[in-house]
Formats: C-alpha cells, structure tokens, sequence
C-alpha cells in the first residue's frame, strides 16, 4: 500500500490526515497519470511513470534534477532550513581580494566587455525570458 495526497505537496496539499488516502501502487500510479492528464504538471508524470516502473532510478533522477525548485517556488523558508543553509554556503563567497583579482583579469578579456551596460543588461534580459518561456513551453 502507499499513501497519496490527494491534493499533491507541489500545488500546495500537506501532510495532513485529511490530504492523505491509503491506496495500492496500481491505484497511486494511476491517480497521479490522471492527475497529469488534468493539469499537466511534471511532477504528476514523474510520479506515475515512477511508481508503475515505466522508468528507471537514472531517469527519475535526471528528471527530478532538471525540475531544480519548482516545487518549492514561493514557498518560505523555515528558520530551521536558513540555519541549515548558512551552514553549508560558509565560506562559500568570495573574499574581496578575490573579486578584485577575478575583475583585474577580465580587462583585456574581448568576451566579457560590455557586461555591466544597460545594453547588455537588456539583452540578456530579452534573451532569458525568451529562453525561460521556451523551457516552459516545452515542459507542458
């Protein structure tokens, strides 16, 4: 048996009793297939696809990794995960010393000139969201 959530973490359900039913694996792959069908959401097909070994550890891995935070988008942090996070990037940034180093080494680099104008900045701008609306085109 497994337990599902009827309304699935990433659109917001909880651990709650109420959110949470008893059913076979057949049944779970299922509710998940028909929840994919309805809203189209990635991680419905992961979870159907995995739970009815339609793909593998590898696949599933690879799948969950290019979802990278979606599921957790806009959902804050607790004090507990901050704490934990603050940890684990101590030390992680660079000195001052090292930013002026790194910028002393990119002034007669021909690749990175202009970076910091408007121009660029706009560019750039244009050229992720076209990128970013791509990728969510793609993932429907």
């Amino acid at each position: 048996m497994h337990t599902h959530h009827k309304i699935p973490k990433h659109m917001g359900g909880t651990d709650r009793p109420e959110n949470l039913i008893e059913v076979t694996v057949e049944e779970h792959a299922e509710l998940h297939r028909e929840l994919y069908e309805k809203y189209g959401k990635r991680q419905d097909k992961l979870a159907w696809l995995a739970i009815s070994s339609q793909i593998g550890q590898e696949e599933i891995w690879i799948e969950r990794s290019s979802m990278g935070g979606e599921n957790n988008k806009g959902v804050p942090k607790s004090p507990e995960h901050r704490r934990k996070l603050s940890e684990a990037l101590e030390g992680h940034f660079l000195s001052e010393e090292r930013r002026v180093n790194i910028s002393k080494a990119m002034i007669d680099n021909k690749n990175s000139k202009g970076h910091s104008s408007p121009e660029y900045k706009k560019t750039q701008s244009v050229a992720m969201k076209a990128a970013w609306a791509k990728r969510k085109e793609k993932n429907k």
